[in-house]
């Protein structure tokens, strides 16, 4: 009677979010490897590409996953219904079981399940790759510049993505909902076309004219930036609409420029958000392996796909190597982007 009717309405988002995310996991199926029966349908549009050049079936492929997955996202628009509830006065709020031993035991359960699934890699990541990354060859370290510069460019252009299209949806959200709310929707088809199904057009459109390989890493920088965008909107859109209608009216009364009105009023309350939205976009990119596959040439890697061809030539402990320089280099700019979101803002 309490807990369900507000489950009931964030459910069908989150079973969304999941399975675009499920569906385009192309990285770990590309990894693991496997024979038909473990074929998906991005790894069906990568043979297409790379092996076959077949690229109508690439587009048919494309255009069926990307069917899938928006037609499970107007079904779960249609089913997922906003529950009123009454304000809690700012009262805490008391969580009346966890006195229930019981109840207590199940979540440690839980708890403790999730921990061993998520860091049990990354510690056997830490143990075999401690030795390996002081003696990785050379072409790795360019790799590593590689996908550093990639993940900071798209940071940048994802997050310039959410500023500008931000501020358009909360100027006209008043006047114009239904397009404003258009908008926010169509931020969110990224998702359902995945980065690999983008990069597929991409790679279409580009091949008439030239050779794909040649722009590679800024092709994969600016998907990657259209991939993080839904993530950046969605911790950025509600900041701004929140500084706008706190110290909007007041930024008006003082006739403020635009410049000035961004700067005083509306800036520092966006450096926290705006911090962890590049942090995120950054260490997302890091890891992408999609978009890499279907341009990169022979010469040029990102770590995610140094990693993977030394997976597939067996050389495992480099790999390992590999893998521990890409965590700690995704952690440090997730790290560097969110500190410098929190520092305190100087309006001199």
């Amino acid at each position: 009677h309490i807990e369900w009717p507000m489950l009931k309405s964030v459910i069908p988002g989150i079973f969304l979010l999941i399975f675009l995310l499920c569906i385009s996991s192309f990285a770990v199926a590309l990894a693991l490897g496997g024979g038909p029966k473990a074929t998906t349908i991005e790894l069906a549009i990568y043979q297409s590409l790379r092996f076959d050049f077949n690229f109508a079936k690439a587009a048919q492929l494309g255009i069926i996953q990307f069917s899938i997955c928006a037609i499970l996202g107007l079904i779960t628009i249609i089913v997922s219904k906003p529950v009123q509830f009454s304000h809690g006065l700012d009262r805490k709020v008391e969580r009346w079981d966890r006195t229930h031993f019981r109840y207590l035991l199940f979540d440690i359960f839980i708890l403790t399940l999730v921990c061993l699934f998520l860091f049990l890699p990354l510690f056997s990541i830490i143990i075999r790759g401690i030795i390996p990354i002081f003696s990785l060859p050379s072409t790795v370290w360019i790799a590593a510049f590689n996908s550093t510069t990639v993940a900071i460019v798209s940071s940048f252009i994802s997050i310039g993505m959410a500023l500008s299209m931000s501020g358009l949806i909360v100027r006209i959200s008043q006047k114009f909902p239904i397009t404003s709310q258009s908008m926010e929707i169509v931020s969110f088809l990224t998702l359902a076309a995945s980065p690999f199904i983008i990069g597929t057009g991409l790679f279409i459109l580009i091949f008439p004219y030239m050779s794909p390989f040649i722009i590679a890493l800024p092709i994969t920088a600016l998907v990657n930036a259209a991939m993080a965008l839904p993530f950046s909107l969605r911790m950025i859109l509600p900041a701004m609409a929140n500084a706008e209608k706190n110290y909007g009216k007041l930024a008006d009364s003082l006739g403020m420029t635009k410049f000035s009105r961004f700067r005083f009023a509306i800036w520092p309350r966006l450096r926290r958000p705006v911090g962890f939205s590049a942090g995120l976009a950054a260490a997302l990119s890091m890891g992408d392996l999609g978009v890499i596959t279907l341009f990169a040439p022979a010469d040029v890697a990102t770590l995610p796909l140094i990693m993977y061809r030394m997976m597939s030539s067996y050389q495992i402990s480099a790999a390992s190597g590999v893998a521990l320089l890409l965590v700690s280099l995704s952690i440090l700019l997730f790290w560097v982007f969110d500190r410098g979101g929190q520092l305190e803002h100087n309006v001199r």
